[in-house]
């Protein structure tokens, strides 16, 4: 089975085929997909495509674009609606789910790289989130771009609080600093395209059991799909890319990558 471990099926790119993208992902071997928040509005929505349907998973946090909006009040309703979930309030007549469907807090954590926001204010709303996901007990996807030396220096603070460095772009160094942290690395269709040399190099040294595959989708679309819109179903060729460097039969990294996100996000 091949896990998309981030995506981004609120968005208005898939609005008029929603249906068809979730079925051809499925036909593709793709079992499970998590579909993460962003924003305030992914926040009240990305849920509604884990009530319906058993295999999509849903997370609740803010980009670091978004700090402005993360306060205490917020995040107290934030547990609130994780508690309700865990005891089984996310699921509604008729639909699907059954059991645990936000499985994760994020994608949160800090973004150097245009820094429109203040690195303060990143850093406060990363702070929230992180406290946020130690209190519900859940782990956290990281976002973070020019940014893993204070990411990682914050999260000594939350050492109980599992996280993965998601869409890894960085080198082996920083790679070696993230898994001397206990976290998780994933990786995108990034890691397809020729330039990405680095990315592959890296994903060569993490071990097979740190490593998890995502789209970002409609982001960042694998090279044999470059410039047309991504979603899940395209995860197939991450995890192909990670096999061919690893020089792993396919089927090997599947289950394995497969392994790491069920026990990751608890699916």
């Amino acid at each position: 089975m091949f896990i998309d471990t981030h995506s981004h099926l609120d968005f208005p790119e898939f609005k008029a085929d929603i249906e068809q993208v979730i079925k051809r992902a499925q036909n593709a071997g793709v079992g499970k997909i998590i579909n993460v928040a962003c924003d305030l509005k992914t926040c009240e929505t990305a849920s509604g495509l884990s009530r319906k349907y058993d295999f999509i998973y849903s997370t609740l946090g803010l980009h670091p674009y978004e700090s402005r909006f993360v306060t205490p009040e917020l995040m107290n309703n934030f547990f609130e609606q994780v508690e309700a979930d865990a005891k089984g309030g996310a699921a509604k007549d008729g639909e699907a789910a059954s059991g645990r469907k936000i499985v994760a807090i994020g994608e949160c954590g800090l973004d150097y790289f245009k820094a429109k926001i203040p690195y303060e204010e990143q850093i406060r709303a990363f702070q929230l989130q992180l406290e946020l996901a130690q209190r519900a007990g859940l782990p956290v996807i990281i976002h973070s771009r020019n940014s893993e030396a204070d990411v990682l220096e914050i999260l000594k603070e939350f050492s109980d609080v599992r996280f993965v460095f998601h869409c890894y772009g960085g080198n082996i160094e920083n790679a070696g600093k993230i898994l001397d942290a206990g976290g998780m690395i994933s990786f995108t269709g990034v890691i397809t395209y020729p330039k990405a040399e680095n990315i592959r190099d890296t994903a060569k040294y993490v071990p097979l059991d740190r490593i998890m595959s995502e789209t970002d989708c409609p982001y960042l679309a694998p090279q044999k799909y470059r410039g047309k819109r991504n979603e899940p179903a395209y995860v197939v060729e991450v995890v192909k890319e990670i096999s061919r460097v690893k020089n792993l039969p396919l089927e090997k990294t599947e289950s394995a990558l497969q392994k790491n996100a069920e026990e990751f996000f608890g699916i």
